[in-house]
């Protein structure tokens, strides 16, 4: 498996705060069988701007320590990037880390205010015109897309790619963060699914609970895609595919299941794995994608 999102960088932002806790999430991504991790960052952060410089220096620390460690875990980095006014302006300035070498994709992260729908629109469109597929981080949680049913169809008719967070498949979101991600699943607004991992306990950089629940429920081509080929596409500066509305094994289709029926599906997935997101010792990808 492949994580887009981890925010194991030491000491950057809300994510590891120094380097024994960022060797250990990415430790813990290695054994739950994460192959390639990017070590997202937020670039505004705490008043200032993590600027490319200080990342690349604070990346290649992580690495040398990780090396010596045993751990071997592939790691990249890249800008988490809020929606802002001057966002094309500091991409052209260098301000900004691409997801893949050639900058084709970057994270944008959904706005949390439900009014910004226009104006997350408006930078999608920017970033096109400029030769960037934006891929927007956990739509689902997003206030804007809940306050705005037709946002999803918008964004994606403008360019725009799609990352879902592991936990809110497992964790079966209820309410309305619940049913913003059946209306993704169901529309076939899902490209790539990663951790957005901050520590070890309380959202852990893990992706193989979700990859299980993800494989029993629309087929494991379906997992594959989402948790391996598209991320690799990506980190490639490939064109990546969309799975489609994701209808479950057997019919019926995930968007109608919300609340209760959702929360009592991913419990049973869960136990058929006897797994859990915090407890994932010794995964390896072979196993992790049975």
């Amino acid at each position: 498996m492949i994580d887009l999102h981890a925010h194991v960088l030491p000491g950057i932002d809300d994510g590891a705060p120094d380097i024994d806790a960022a060797l250990t999430m990415c430790e813990l991504a290695e054994r739950d069988g994460t192959e390639r991790l990017v070590a997202a960052f937020h670039l505004l952060y705490g008043g200032g701007v993590n600027d490319a410089e200080m990342v690349g220096e604070t990346l290649s620390r992580l690495q040398g320590e990780a090396a010596r460690r045993g751990i071997r875990v592939q790691l990249s980095a890249a800008s988490e990037v809020p929606v802002i006014e001057d966002l094309v302006a500091r991409l052209n300035a260098g301000q900004i880390t691409c997801l893949d070498p050639v900058g084709r994709y970057m994270l944008l992260e959904s706005p949390h205010l439900g009014e910004l729908g226009d104006a997350l629109c408006s930078t999608v469109a920017e970033l096109r015109g400029c030769g960037v597929t934006p891929v927007i981080t956990h739509p689902e949680l997003s206030a804007c897309f809940r306050a705005d049913a037709s946002l999803s169809d918008r964004v994606i008719a403008e360019g725009a790619l799609m990352q879902v967070t592991a936990r809110s498949l497992t964790h079966a979101l209820a309410g309305e963060c619940g049913e913003t991600l059946a209306r993704l699943m169901e529309r076939g607004h899902i490209h790539a699914i990663a951790s957005d991992g901050h520590d070890v306990i309380h959202r852990p950089p893990v992706l193989s609970v979700a990859y299980h629940a993800c494989a029993s429920a629309f087929g494991s081509s379906c997992a594959d895609l989402l948790f391996d080929e598209n991320p690799r596409l990506i980190l490639s500066s490939q064109p990546v595919r969309s799975p489609g509305p994701l209808a479950v094994k057997g019919g019926g289709v995930f968007g109608r299941w919300t609340g209760s029926s959702l929360r009592e599906w991913v419990r049973a997935v869960m136990r058929s794995h006897h797994t859990h997101p915090t407890h994932t010792k010794g995964v390896s990808r072979s196993a992790a994608k049975r």
